[in-house]
């Protein structure tokens, strides 16, 4: 929709369990444009088998003439390759695996380029169907347009285009699985590729993790630890960025 409309900004996040489409636009006719569209992409998509295996995965031959050298091809899967040979990548998604057990935050977002070659057509549309539903879903808007008129819109959709699929009953609500909390303390060691931006004497990374609470039991304390970790670590005064990159100590400080 960049080409197609007047905003400012639009794009999508994946996390674990969730999905974003976030966009802004200063136009109102234009903001409801887009509320319209990704409405529809979430909840009614065309989903083509040929969206498919250009999204998803599909064998292809890097010399269709002459038939050869088959491999694996796909937005998504071409992505997460590269994405799993970065080593911050990979040193982000181990502290993920061991911290979180059990639990949607274990997994790779986008999915391990192994795992994503054994997801079918049919079984990308059954997922579909069961959890791309409103009682599944949040919606948050800002600015000062009139927001009573977002709901209105919003509630026309559903009640216009999603009629049938909500009394279909065919879907499922997403249950949040709760963290297993550590007893003791865990020390683990990963092997990473080299990265390229620092000499040979200075590979090494340490990360120190805390689950400090579960966002399903407290949401509000959740964003407030956010909020906190934004604070102490993410901006260029903040006092764990002052102490550990001003100071020389570190070459490059990584927050997760």
């Amino acid at each position: 929709m960049s080409k197609r409309s007047l905003n400012e900004y639009s794009n999508a996040w994946n996390g674990p369990g969730y999905t974003c489409y976030p966009f802004c636009t200063n136009n109102i006719k234009d903001f409801y444009n887009l509320l319209g569209v990704y409405m529809d992409i979430s909840f009614n998509p065309l989903m083509s088998y040929y969206d498919f295996l250009n999204e998803g995965w599909r064998l292809e031959f890097s010399s269709p003439e002459e038939r050869k050298d088959l491999s694996f091809k796909g937005v998504c899967y071409d992505q997460m390759k590269v994405y799993l040979q970065m080593p911050d990548s990979i040193f982000l998604e181990n502290i993920k695996k061991n911290l979180f057990k059990n639990n949607e935050y274990e997994f790779i977002n986008g999915g391990s380029p192994e795992e994503i070659v054994k997801l079918s057509y049919i079984e990308l549309m059954d997922y579909q169907q069961k959890f791309y539903h409103p009682s599944n879903c949040r919606l948050f808007s800002y600015g000062d347009m009139d927001f009573t008129k977002h709901l209105e819109f919003i509630d026309s959709y559903f009640t216009n285009k999603y009629k049938e699929k909500i009394k279909s009953g065919n879907f499922q609500s997403y249950k949040y699985k709760k963290t297993e909390k550590l007893q003791v303390a865990q020390n683990v060691v990963v092997s990473c590729p080299p990265n390229q931006e620092l000499e040979k004497d200075q590979q090494s990374q340490f990360g120190l993790t805390f689950l400090c609470g579960d966002i399903s039991e407290d949401p509000f304390l959740a964003i407030s630890f956010n909020v906190l970790a934004y604070i102490l670590f993410e901006t260029p005064y903040s006092s764990f960025f002052q102490s550990l990159l001003a100071s020389g100590n570190s070459k490059i400080f990584l927050y997760f």
